[in-house]
């Protein structure tokens, strides 16, 4: 061996305290080291950083599960007080969101809202109406959804039907754009994802 590998070997054994071991002229294999009785033990800075990484591609989409779902997760709904339409909160548990009522002329004056942002007003960068209807989207998947969302006061139903809520608000994203991970409910969700993994609110 040249000296280069030798300088190799030598700090390998220094690394892991053989420097007794004298007839190892190279790098050990697997084997080599069993045979030494050499333990090693995963670094907690280093587990720490791969459980980061599972959390992280697991939210990588952003997006949450519905009502009904995070209820069982523990995740309590409430109506806030503020009168802004696209308030939304999560903390400790708890999800805020401002009243939406929903009738005839509902569906027609978000679509509308949302034409706009997507193709009149690219510029601002803050599409407050895609992002909200794409987080309402999230949270309602079936009639239950919307029925946990009027109990809490957050949706007031003037269809009378809360399967036509489900579907309309659901179609409202067909062929939209979306940058979920510039959303202004971003974080939002990935708290909401971070707590619905916690053992204890599975």
């Amino acid at each position: 061996m040249d000296g280069v590998e030798l300088k190799i070997v030598d700090k390998f054994k220094r690394l892991l305290c053989l420097d007794k071991i004298e007839n190892w002229k190279s790098v050990p294999y697997g084997k080599e080291i069993h045979e030494a009785r050499v333990e090693f033990n995963k670094a907690k800075k280093f587990k720490a950083k791969f459980k980061c990484l599972l959390a992280l591609r697991e939210i990588e989409d952003w997006n949450i599960h519905g009502t009904t779902e995070l209820a069982e997760a523990r995740i309590r709904f409430k109506k806030t007080d503020k009168c802004d339409m696209f308030s939304i909160k999560f903390n400790n548990g708890l999800m805020e969101i401002s009243p939406l009522s929903i009738g005839d002329q509902t569906k027609t004056y978000l679509r509308n809202l949302i034409a706009y942002e997507q193709y009149c007003d690219r510029d601002n960068g803050f599409n407050y109406v895609s992002n909200y209807v794409r987080f309402m989207d999230d949270l309602i998947n079936t009639p239950k959804d919307v029925e946990l969302l009027h109990r809490s006061g957050i949706i007031q139903n003037y269809l009378g039907d809360d399967e036509v809520i489900s579907t309309m608000v659901n179609k409202l994203c067909d062929n939209i754009n979306f940058s979920t991970t510039k959303s202004i409910y971003a974080r939002t969700s990935m708290d909401v994802n971070m707590h619905c993994r916690r053992h204890r609110n599975v």
